[in-house]
């Protein structure tokens, strides 16, 4: 097991996840040897199975675990198997707990505690934990933000049509019918693709809401594709959309498809709750709304003015840059490895 070998297993992000990609680029940039192992096609209790036995019998002196389930168990594995183990949180579980649908109201204090309850007897066990957000990170963490990196996006030019793009998981909670409300305010010449994954009930929604409101043909749903593949179909598009709903797990969280979006130069238009207004403000305030009609007249207004649009596009690319180059979270990933 060399020393400068680091393992990234995880039991629910798929191979193509963005963010434990990069983390594999700028390790190896850095000269470790990365391998990634996830088991998001298998069952849950089989993707964690699998996970632990990853951790016990894998390659690498340090492991990065990605998966609040793998927070205290695979650092207890890791541990018997003398491997350091890196927790990596990406949201705040516990405040996500409360916006799982499937989660009886009466058990959510109980759920909500219990997330919480695990991040904590992880960060005790593991190694060093890292967070994608300052937001969720508490005394001792490494911050390495979710950030593209903008010398790796090359932005096509506003292709001068009226298309709107979503990138990402598709739930309720992420706006999936609200996007498809915001098609409904707009002619006929506004077009609307979804591209990420989605539940059979989601998609039934999307589906009957679109029907309902007479915009089905202007809806395309391509599932999910590779990331280069979404974001090479996303580029020179009108704008990005970012509808998250008021929930306690969003209200200050930035999604990373608003920083990707802005790196390929696309405006976001995103629902007005605090970390995303903080972003989006410094772009300009008109792109943050506070219903369907009012994103609808958003990007009405973008389409009215195509120099306006292309100006916004040059000014959200410029904000990635700064961001990256103040937070670095190539060197800041890499810092987290170091003995």
């Amino acid at each position: 097991m060399s020393g400068n070998d680091v393992a990234i297993v995880s039991t629910a992000h798929w191979q193509g996840d963005p963010r434990l990609n990069r983390h594999v680029t700028y390790l190896e940039r850095a000269g470790h040897h990365v391998t990634l192992s996830t088991h998001s096609d298998q069952t849950r209790p089989a993707a964690l199975i699998g996970a632990l036995r990853d951790i016990w019998s894998g390659e690498g002196r340090i492991v990065i675990l990605p998966d609040p389930e793998l927070f205290v168990l695979g650092s207890l594995v890791a541990r018997l198997r003398r491997r350091l183990a890196i927790i990596d949180i990406h949201e705040d579980y516990a405040k996500a707990a409360m916006a799982r649908p499937w989660i009886p109201d009466l058990l959510r204090p109980f759920v909500k505690a219990l997330a919480a309850l695990n991040s904590r007897i992880g960060r005790g066990i593991a190694w060093r934990t890292m967070t994608a957000a300052p937001e969720l990170t508490r005394t001792g963490d490494h911050v390495v933000l979710n950030l593209p990196d903008p010398a790796s996006v090359d932005p096509m030019p506003f292709r001068g049509d009226k298309s709107l793009v979503y990138i990402g998981d598709l739930t309720i909670a992420r706006g999936a019918v609200e996007m498809v409300e915001v098609l409904s305010h707009l002619d006929e010449t506004f077009s609307l693709t979804l591209i990420g994954p989605a539940s059979q009930e989601v998609n039934t929604a999307i589906t009957s809401v679109a029907s309902k409101l007479g915009v089905a043909t202007h809806v395309k749903k391509p599932g999910r594709l590779a990331h280069s593949e979404a974001w090479t179909a996303a580029g020179g598009s009108l704008a990005g959309l970012s509808l998250l709903a008021d929930v306690p797990a969003y209200r200050e969280a930035v999604a990373t498809k608003i920083w990707e979006y802005m790196a390929h130069g696309i405006p976001p238009v995103v629902s007005d709750l605090p970390g995303q207004r903080r972003l989006v403000s410094q772009l300009d305030a008109s792109l943050i709304c506070g219903s369907p009609k009012e994103a609808a007249a958003a990007i009405r207004r973008l389409a009215d003015d195509q120099a306006k649009r292309t100006e916004l596009g040059e000014r959200a690319r410029s904000l990635v840059e700064k961001a990256w180059s103040e937070h670095r979270p190539d060197l800041a990933v890499q810092s987290v490895v170091e003995p």
